[in-house]
């Protein structure tokens, strides 16, 4: 007898408990039956098999040895879907390089661009290091910082070479 689901609508549970499964072993072929000469099955075989069809236009049903399990795959919009989306949101940002720029809110996550103010907090000591000044380029700042040893002086011609050095080595 199959043990019917409570999933199950309330007439295909009744019918299902009145006519049990002719083979309940569904691992043994079944043997031809004179009576009906179309096919292998049986009659109440094919009884069988077209409640279980029945089912499964509300949702897919499998007979696995003698329980009816129940899968609900009606509407395939929602689950099954979700994971298949997984390559489209972020994309590499234009001012730090990370792949943290999301496409539908236009930002990044990573330095804030388009913000003209680059994004940092203070909760996050490694990032701070990681993102501090001195960890690139400085194209301007290491200019500065040359031009600072020598008091930002401008306009001015050096000394020549050949003439420092002669006047010292005659000292």
């Amino acid at each position: 007898m199959i043990s019917v689901s409570r999933k199950l609508p309330a007439g295909l549970r009744k019918n299902l408990a009145k006519n049990p499964s002719p083979n309940p072993n569904p691992t043994q072929t079944p043997t031809p039956d004179p009576e009906n000469s179309l096919s292998a099955y049986g009659k109440g075989q094919k009884k069988h098999s077209l409640r279980v069809a029945l089912y499964a236009k509300e949702s897919l049903a499998v007979v696995s040895g003698q329980e009816l399990l129940d899968f609900g795959v009606g509407m395939t919009k929602g689950t099954s879907s979700f994971g298949k989306r997984r390559n489209k949101t972020h994309t590499l940002c234009r001012r730090c390089g990370s792949k943290a720029y999301h496409l539908q809110k236009s930002t990044c996550g990573k330095c804030g661009y388009p913000a003209k103010r680059k994004r940092k907090y203070n909760w996050s000591a490694k990032a701070k290091r990681r993102n501090t000044t001195g960890t690139g380029r400085m194209r301007h700042l290491k200019i500065v910082y040359r031009r600072f040893r020598h008091g930002f002086r401008e306009g001015t011609t050096p000394k020549p070479k050949r003439a420092a050095v002669a006047a010292s080595s005659s000292s």
